[in-house]
């Protein structure tokens, strides 16, 4: 009889052992199969990130912030901007162009630029404006240039989007041909407030930012006559502007006009390569004169 006993508490007892493991069992494959977080999930600190967003003065600068870079700030009002809007082909006919023909009046221009004007021509030094057919100082447009760039498709696209009073005027009768080598730039400035409500510009080669800033406080409209620029002295180039950058490819065409027209100011940093721009615009006086030939 006691020999029946100790082998049912043998049983009992290899069962609760049984019962034992299989819990312990169960608990090991609920933590083996339970999701994994980051190492560092349970004690996750601010991560210090090195932002370089902003653009101060021309100058990119690198600072520290506790945030996730901020969304960059959307363009201006009247800036547009089109990738991709010349065909290749018709680059390498202007390439050609730029190259060979001999009438294409270069001269040296600010910052030691290459610059070629049609329609009318802006006088480095003396700060004057000089317009085809005085004594044919300044040739007219060349045809190739109407056709391949402003007599395009995208350029009526591009075109067709601007509103207000400068979408009346787009009848273009200067165009400015900038060359710009590794370092060469333009520094910031408005176009003169003569040269018409709306500025329309092809690039070509590297691609470069185009740089724009606006006064926080409010900016007078129409901008001075009597200067291109703000003065530097009288404002902080961290604090009182605020800032937007775009970056106009090869092929790519951008406008100027209404607020982003008369209340920015725009530049071009320097670069590494080779980028050329064709710039239209119409003076006041030059398209009072062009109709009155008309």
């Amino acid at each position: 009889m006691s020999c029946l006993r100790v082998v049912s508490w043998s049983i009992q007892f290899l069962l609760l052992l049984v019962l034992i493991c299989a819990i312990l069992v169960g608990k090991i494959h609920a933590l083996v199969d339970a999701p994994r977080l980051p190492l560092d999930a349970v004690h996750r600190k601010p991560l210090l990130a090195v932002s370089s967003s902003s653009l101060r003065g021309g100058h990119q600068e690198e600072s520290l912030s506790l945030e996730v870079e901020e969304p960059p700030v959307p363009p201006p009002e009247g800036f547009y901007l089109e990738h991709n809007i010349v065909p290749e082909e018709t680059w390498k006919r202007l390439e050609h162009w730029l190259e060979h023909d001999t009438t294409i009046p270069w001269e040296i221009g600010a910052q030691n630029r290459s610059v070629a004007q049609f329609g009318f021509r802006y006088n480095y030094d003396t700060s004057e404006v000089e317009f085809a057919g005085d004594d044919d100082i300044v040739p007219e447009i060349p045809v190739i240039l109407r056709q391949l760039l402003l007599q395009a498709p995208g350029t009526r696209r591009i075109l067709e989007q601007i509103k207000g009073a400068a979408k009346a005027t787009t009848e273009f009768t200067q165009c400015i041909i900038n060359v710009y080598h590794d370092h060469d730039i333009i520094p910031w400035h408005w176009d003169h407030v003569d040269f018409g409500p709306t500025i329309l510009v092809f690039t070509f080669g590297e691609t470069r930012p185009l740089q724009l800033r606006k006064l926080l406080q409010k900016t007078s409209s129409p901008l001075p006559r009597s200067q291109c620029h703000h003065n530097e002295g009288d404002y902080d180039a961290t604090k009182d502007y605020q800032y937007c950058t775009t970056t106009p490819g090869h092929s790519s065409s951008y406008v100027l006009s209404g607020p982003c027209r008369y209340q920015w100011e725009h530049s071009v940093p320097p670069g590494a390569g080779y980028r050329v721009s064709f710039t239209f615009r119409t003076h006041v006086n030059n398209q009072q004169r062009h109709h009155s030939d008309d």
